[in-house]
């Protein structure tokens, strides 16, 4: 792991919400500081389904984050997105 932390985040709509903002922000940090591999473990299966499954625009409310990072990792092709279980 590069990094990792937690902040505050006010007017969520839900923990799919928070769980996709948290990978916006992890994203972030990687085009940041210019990571040409990352490997991006999330524990909620939504987000990389979306992520993965669609290729046309999302048009629910979180739609727009979900367009941005889809529009990343095809940029960067050495990225990935996987699913891991809670359990470990």
């Amino acid at each position: 792991m590069a990094a990792g932390g937690a902040c505050p985040q006010d007017g969520l709509l839900s923990a799919e919400h928070a769980e996709v903002l948290a990978c916006r922000h992890a994203v972030d940090f990687a085009v940041k500081h210019d990571f040409s591999q990352v490997i991006l473990e999330i524990d909620a299966q939504e987000v990389p389904r979306q992520l993965i499954s669609s290729y046309s625009f999302n048009t629910s409310v979180l739609g727009p984050i979900y367009d941005d990072l889809r529009c990343i990792f095809e940029e960067q092709r050495c990225w990935k997105i996987n699913h891991i279980s809670r359990n470990g």
